[in-house]
């Protein structure tokens, strides 16, 4: 309604330390943005344009959009399922959500973070509708089925390693044939096969009718690109829908060369400002570039590439670089573990200042 009005005009914003977009309105004639290119793409309706500008500018439009609120700028809606930026970082909520169904529950303030993460979730319009489960001994794999009733949207969240099995799937990374898929990671193929043993099709078909999205941190990462690929690849006895797109962080790779999505003529798992793959990254003082869990030995990252999808270096807050979805990233050193945090994956998004930050790696999110 407001955007077939003649006085108003309405578009969609970030606010990238809050991790969502504003749905703002102002009379036409008022400056959008502090930023000329920003405004003249906003005016001209060149959405895709705008939306790669304000990602390119990042955190530093924030002090430029809470201006604008200042200043005359009407507040009407957040939408979740707005561009990938903002997409990215619920799904990096719903990543943090997915591990407070292991054994891992009720320990302090890691609890906190992640029952307000599922809060976050369940205010952004999702219910968990099931958690499907593996169990043994101390051992507890974990797939969230997110449901968004208003677009008929699913989201499959998985949990990353918590436990010494988990720990020994990463480190089997064993070429395997598995779902009509060639040299996958067997570990991953191990962890994935009695989560998806356990999926109602019938029900998944009938409730995700809209978009469907896969998520996961670390070894969760890594079976969201898996699930993706056997979806999409029709190996999956009566499921009639496709995974839209994926988001994962710090994800483990699964595959001696990139899984192709059969449902897109790119073969990309991963859509024009929706959806990516991200890991963090740092450059040191000789220029010597270091990137999450990727490159490493242990788990296969030396051999096996991600699946087929547009992939993030994230540096900074605002500062990436980014890899379409027929390129590769280049091979680049293995800094261990000291980049995995989910919580250094929110800050370098935007989506947490930094000190949310902070408590969140306290926190051991």
């Amino acid at each position: 309604e407001l955007q077939a009005s003649a006085k108003w005009k309405c578009r969609l914003l970030p606010l990238p330390s809050a991790g969502f977009a504003l749905c703002m309105t102002r009379p036409h004639g008022a400056e959008l943005t502090s930023d000329p290119a920003l405004d003249a793409a906003l005016r001209a309706g060149a959405c895709d344009e705008a939306m790669e500008l304000l990602q390119v500018h990042g955190r530093r439009l924030a002090g430029a959009l809470g201006d604008n609120i200042s200043d005359g700028w009407e507040v009407h809606d957040v939408d979740w399922n707005s561009p990938r930026a903002w997409r990215a970082c619920l799904a990096a909520k719903a990543a943090v959500a997915s591990y407070d169904f292991s054994f891992t529950k009720g320990q302090g303030e890691k609890a906190e973070q992640i029952m307000k993460a599922q809060k976050q979730m369940h205010e952004s319009g999702w219910t968990l509708t099931q958690g499907i489960n593996r169990t043994a001994w101390d051992d507890f794999d974990f797939m969230a089925w997110w449901t968004h009733p208003k677009h008929k949207g699913c989201a499959f969240v998985f949990q990353g390693s918590v436990s010494a099995n988990d720990f020994l799937n990463d480190y089997d990374w064993t070429p395997t044939d598995r779902w009509g898929l060639q040299g996958i990671h067997r570990g991953l193929a191990r962890e994935l096969e009695p989560l998806l043993a356990q999926v109602d099709v019938d029900e998944v078909n009938r409730r995700c009718t809209g978009f469907v999205v896969a998520v996961g941190h670390s070894l969760g990462g890594g079976l969201a690109e898996l699930f993706a690929a056997v979806v999409n690849n029709g190996n999956i006895p009566g499921l009639t829908f496709n995974v839209s797109n994926i988001f994962t962080f710090g994800a483990m790779a699964v595959s001696a060369y990139p899984q192709l999505n059969s449902k897109q003529a790119s073969g990309c798992f991963t859509r024009k400002l929706a959806g990516g793959q991200y890991w963090n990254a740092r450059r040191d003082a000789d220029g010597a570039t270091f990137v999450d869990i990727i490159e490493s030995k242990d788990n296969g990252g030396s051999r096996y590439r991600p699946i087929a999808s547009d992939k993030f270096l994230l540096f900074s807050p605002g500062l990436q670089e980014n890899y379409s979805c027929g390129t590769t990233i280049p091979r680049l050193k293995d800094p261990g573990l000291t980049m995995h945090s989910l919580s250094l994956y929110m800050y370098n998004l935007g989506c947490i200042d930094h000190d949310e930050y902070l408590r969140g790696r306290r926190a051991g999110v």
